[in-house]
C-alpha cells in the first residue's frame, strides 16, 4: 500500500505524526541540553575547582529530569501513531517510522538519528565523569588516609597565620 494512500485512510495519522515529530524535536532539544550540562561538569571535574561542582551536577541532574519528563508523552504519540497507521499499539518506534507517509518519513528518520548521535556522545561523556568522579575519590581518600595517625601541634606561626574573627563592635 502507498505510503500516500495510507496516511489519506487515517486522516489523524497525520495529526498523531505531527505530534511525534515536535516530541522528538523537544526530546533532541532537552538531549543538547543535557549534552550541554554534562560537558560543564566533566569541564568542571578537569579544571579540579571544587566551588562549581555541584551547582555543575544540579543543573545536569535537572536536564536528566527534563528528559525523563518527555517519555511518557513521547509514548502516548508513538502508541497513537502506531494504532492510526495500523499497527499495534506496541510497535516499536523504529517500526511506525518505516511506514510512516512520505510527508512524516524522512523526517521522522532524521530525528531518530539526532537522538541516537547525542544519546552515544551523552553516554561518553557520562563514562569520562564517572572515571572522573572515581580519581577525585581515590585522590580524596588518599589524602585523607588514616593508616598513619599524626598529631598536629599548635605553633606560634600557625596561631599567626590564622584566620581571625572580630564579634562585637570594633
Amino acid at each position: 500500500m502507498n505510503h500516500q494512500t495510507d496516511h489519506q485512510e487515517h486522516g489523524e495519522g497525520g495529526s498523531a505524526l505531527d505530534s511525534l515529530v515536535l516530541i522528538l524535536d523537544r526530546e533532541i532539544a532537552a538531549l543538547r541540553e543535557l549534552h550541554y550540562r554534562m560537558a560543564v561538569l566533566r569541564l568542571t571535574l578537569l579544571d579540579g575547582n571544587t566551588n562549581f561542582i555541584q551547582r555543575a551536577a544540579t543543573e545536569s541532574e535537572s536536564a536528566t529530569a527534563a528528559i525523563v519528563a518527555l517519555d511518557p508523552v513521547r509514548e502516548t504519540a508513538r502508541s497513537k501513531s502506531a494504532e492510526l497507521l495500523g499497527l499495534p499499539s506496541s510497535a516499536e518506534l523504529a517500526e511506525v517510522v518505516s511506514v510512516a507517509p512520505d510527508s512524516h518519513e524522512a523526517v521522522l528518520r532524521r530525528l531518530l538519528t539526532d537522538v541516537a548521535h547525542l544519546s552515544r556522545a551523552i553516554s561518553v561523556l557520562r563514562d569520562s565523569i564517572r572515571g572522573l568522579a572515581e580519581e577525585g575519590r581515590r585522590n580524596v581518600m588518599g589524602l585523607l588516609d588514616l593508616t598513619a595517625p599524626t598529631v598536629a601541634t599548635p605553633s606560634d606561626s600557625d596561631a599567626e597565620s590564622a584566620p581571625r574573627m572580630f564579634v562585637g563592635e570594633f
